[in-house]
């Protein structure tokens, strides 16, 4: 299948950030503005709350006040000029965002991860443009964790030398920073050399939770540890166990609000559906699908997962379909074809799931790079409305999602998972033009949609009434 190439620093400005985002009011705040085309870029800014400034390159920065702001962000080069209006909110547990885009260790390095693996991803998101299309986290996985001291606080192992250092880099560069862990006594993980390592508790096993994998202990230091990851710097947890349960979450939860910075929050592995009320209203993602592996089936098992979740997702609150499989990994190789690296790319598009990339970012092959750096379909996923998508027929395995997106437009996708080619159709309410969105293409005006589909592909449609 065809795909448009990308064109990270040539021609005019173009925005690829979103049109609303939140923050916490009082906290420390970090946005790197995602811009695209030939540099030199200048941006001005305008309109910023109290206690945020842009330093010129840009990067806002401070501790915002409360309240509603329209930013209006003008971008200038050689070639053009062009204005971007994004709605800022300030309040108290405020999740008007829209999935998250950047990078998590696990399927890149595994255990053997490094502080300097972490940082090394990010100068290579910086140096690819990657950064100017909306990938803002670096995310450490499992394996950087050593002992706990007396407190309960898990102290970094020799991989990980100078933790700060570590995030106040990746914040120079302009990203936000995660970091990962668990409620469990020992944690999944282990660096090579090390029988186990910590979660955030300890003690005797809790028979609450006697199901859990490696059990829970009474002795919890969720608070300690939370306070520890937000002097550091962290801007991001994934906090991971099985099965996945609402009171533990809600420990971490607390610990987070009180730490002093605001942290992106994402459960796995199991997030039960009878728990859905909860990680809607306090998770910025959840998870409850098998870890990625680079396989056909194991990518169709997580796009059917996402299934009975469709109720219960957008505006803030996503399903996780875990890491991106394609790239140079050390866990597993990809067994994905090209197309079916789409259909994966695509399900997080229209789906909205965060999208982390788990490869060496700097081993990306061009057909790749030009996959994950769309801008027109990097809109859809970042789309100001953050509306669920609408499962409007499911025949055998062809799949044909809806969502209504912030300007009025339509984005349509026709998913063959099957093993056989299918004719894929659809009725429009009225007259539409039609964009085929990877291909970056028109494709006229119509009231009637009509597509031949090979195996394991899909095509992806933004819909403008005429």
């Amino acid at each position: 299948m065809k795909i448009a190439r990308r064109t990270p620093f040539d021609g005019p400005p173009r925005f690829t950030a979103p049109s609303v985002f939140c923050a916490a009011p009082g906290k420390p705040f970090l946005y790197r503005i995602p811009v695209l085309g030939k540099r030199p870029i200048h941006l001005h800014v305008f309109g910023l709350p109290d206690g945020l400034s842009d330093s010129g390159d840009g990067i806002l920065k401070g501790k915002p006040a409360v309240g509603i702001y329209p930013v209006t962000i003008t971008a200038q080069n050689e070639l053009g000029q062009t204005e971007h209006c994004l709605q800022l909110i300030v309040a108290e547990h405020c999740f008007r965002k829209p999935p998250i885009m950047g990078f998590c260790s696990w399927n890149a390095y595994g255990n053997n991860v490094t502080q300097e693996d972490i940082l090394q991803t990010g100068r290579d998101m910086l140096r690819l443009g990657l950064a100017d299309y909306g990938y803002g986290y670096v995310n450490l996985d499992s394996s950087w964790q050593g002992n706990c001291d007396p407190h309960g606080v898990i102290v970094p192992n020799e991989k990980f030398p100078d933790m700060k250092a570590m995030c106040d880099e990746l914040h120079g560069m302009g990203f936000r920073a995660g970091i990962y862990s668990s409620p469990m006594r020992t944690a999944w993980g282990a660096p090579p050399g090390r029988d186990a390592i910590p979660g955030c508790t300890r003690g005797e096993r809790d028979l609450r939770f006697a199901a859990t994998m490696g059990g829970i202990g009474r002795e919890h230091h969720e608070r300690e540890n939370a306070l520890q990851w937000a002097q550091w710097g962290f801007d991001y947890l994934k906090y991971d166990w099985s099965p996945t349960d609402a009171v533990n979450a809600d420990l971490m939860r607390r610990a987070l609000w009180d730490s002093g910075r605001d942290f992106s929050y994402c459960v796995t592995v199991k997030a039960a559906l009878e728990y859905a009320d909860y990680w809607k209203t306090y998770c910025t993602a959840w998870r409850c699908c098998l870890d990625s592996n680079g396989t056909w089936d194991n990518l169709l098992s997580r796009i059917l997962a996402y299934t009975p979740w469709k109720e219960h997702t957008g505006n803030g609150h996503y399903f996780d379909l875990d890491m991106l499989e394609f790239g140079e990994m050390s866990l597993f190789r990809s067994e994905l074809t090209d197309d079916e690296k789409i259909v994966s790319y695509t399900a997080r598009i229209l789906l909205l799931s965060p999208i982390q990339l788990s490869c060496r970012i700097g081993g990306l092959t061009e057909f790749e790079l030009d996959l994950i750096c769309n801008e027109e379909v990097i809109a859809l996923h970042q789309d100001g409305l953050m509306h669920a998508p609408t499962l409007i027929d499911a025949d055998a395995l062809l799949y044909t999602y809806r969502r209504p997106l912030e300007n009025g437009d339509i984005a349509l996708a026709f998913f063959n998972l099957s093993e056989q080619p299918r004719r894929a159709s659809y009725v429009l309410p009225d007259r539409c033009s039609v964009r085929d969105v990877w291909r970056r293409e028109d494709e006229g005006e119509c009231t009637r949609l009509q597509y031949f589909l090979p195996p394991h592909t899909v095509k992806l449609l933004r819909l403008h009434q005429c």
